[in-house]
């Protein structure tokens, strides 16, 4: 049954015209990871979600891509994803192939997304045995798309990183490149946007994971810290931080420190924006104010001084160099917790 089963997935990979691969967190294995990164350069099939619950794909190689066009796709390569896309946003009518640990996804009450071939089982040794024939110069035509794709987005992203640099105010995309730039393994309920902060390599990037997560990042990048002595960021909203307990935090942090940088708006953003969504007509939306989720402007890293800690406070964003580079010498030289409280837009 799953070699008959196998066969039909590659017959639908042949006949593709335009196949594209959402993964969410098949990155948490090494060898998923390479087996990922091989079988999407090799057959030229574009990678959305290279950076998900962990880092899929690398971002700096050929099939990585910010966004695509759904609605053109005809065949999805959904790989350790339980909702690949949200139906509500995307008019998706094609086949999809589901390659899983555990493709029902038991723990999700209701999932509404169909696949035509499902293929439950090592993630590495179903791509590995998935051999289909594709034509050299059907491979090149992908490869020179998305090489397109890939240049306008970068050029477009370059030059929106140049006109937040010269902002008043902290962009969190800004912010989220500088953290990029850094090259240190990334833990984050969701402030940091991979797209901006491009990791590349296996085991840089955690973010959301299925069984809840605000302020998850926090006690995360901690025990990586233990486990691996590798020095960690841990990237929380304002909200999320509270959610971390900060105390314990600390508390863990003095002995293993980390850098926790904060992504301060002054306000819980995904309930915002939640009303936005759903209430548009209300009255919250028309005045912008949020009661219940606005937060007060407090300077809510001081906690990490108890425990010996540093909070820097950065306002601009011609402040994020000097502010990091005085953190990471605290963090590696003086081996004390420190605490990044950027107050950025609402915006994400």
């Amino acid at each position: 049954m799953f070699y008959n089963d196998l066969k039909k997935a590659e017959k639908m990979i042949e006949d593709s015209k335009n196949p594209v691969i959402i993964p969410w967190r098949s990155g948490r294995r090494l060898e998923w990871f390479y087996s990922i990164i091989n079988f999407a350069n090799e057959y030229a099939i574009p990678v959305i979600n290279y950076a998900g619950e962990v880092l899929n794909y690398p971002s700096n190689m050929p099939m990585a891509v910010d966004e695509y066009n759904l609605e053109d796709v005809d065949l999805i390569l959904n790989i350790e994803n339980g909702i690949p896309y949200f139906p509500r946003y995307n008019d998706v009518n094609c086949k999809i192939i589901t390659i899983d640990t555990e493709p029902l996804y038991n723990n999700i009450p209701y999932l509404g997304i169909d696949s035509d071939i499902i293929l439950r089982g090592d993630i590495s040794l179903i791509l590995n045995s998935l051999k289909p024939k594709i034509e050299k110069g059907i491979i090149e035509e992908r490869k020179n798309k998305v090489r397109e794709i890939r240049e306008l987005q970068n050029r477009s992203k370059n030059e929106e990183i140049q006109r937040l640099s010269k902002e008043n105010t902290i962009n969190p995309r800004y912010l989220s490149w500088k953290i990029g730039k850094l090259d240190m393994p990334v833990f984050t309920d969701y402030q940091v946007n991979p797209k901006y902060s491009l990791p590349n390599k296996f085991s840089s990037y955690f973010s959301i994971p299925d069984a809840g997560y605000l302020g998850w990042a926090m006690g995360a990048a901690v025990g990586y810290k233990i486990a691996t002595g590798i020095d960690t960021i841990a990237a929380v909203g304002d909200g999320s931080f509270i959610f971390g307990v900060p105390t314990a935090f600390g508390y863990a942090a003095k002995d293993f420190p980390v850098l926790c940088i904060i992504f301060d708006n002054s306000q819980w953003l995904a309930s915002a924006e939640s009303v936005k969504d759903v209430f548009k007509n209300s009255h919250a939306w028309k005045i912008n104010k949020f009661p219940g989720a606005d937060l007060k402007d407090y300077n809510y890293g001081d906690v990490i001084k108890i425990f010996g800690g540093e909070n820097i406070i950065i306002e601009r964003p011609d402040e994020i160099d000097e502010g990091i580079k005085k953190g990471i010498n605290i963090l590696k030289k003086e081996k004390k917790p420190v605490v990044l409280q950027c107050k950025v837009d609402k915006t994400r």
